[in-house]
């Protein structure tokens, strides 16, 4: 696994409620935890395939995937 952290975040329209629990088992499957129903959290990379079927799907307006190699925290920002 990479030492970077892999936020992923999604904000799939309600009628798409079906692609929403798609991303969701996908994400899962990957090794990723869900920190919110829509953030998931993880140290896998993102598989191409994943990629291409979120564009297949339609999905990629929806979809934000942030990669952070140092972690933080508000205790250290308030110190």
């Amino acid at each position: 696994p990479s030492s970077e952290v892999v936020i992923v975040m999604f904000d799939v329209p309600e009628r798409e409620r079906g692609k929403r629990q798609w991303i969701r088992l996908s994400l899962r499957a990957m090794g990723f935890t869900m920190a919110q129903r829509s953030v998931w959290i993880g140290k896998a990379k993102i598989p191409s395939a994943f990629l291409a079927d979120l564009r297949r799907l339609r999905l990629v307006r929806y979809v934000e995937i942030f990669s952070v190699n140092r972690k933080g925290s508000l205790q250290r920002q308030l110190q």
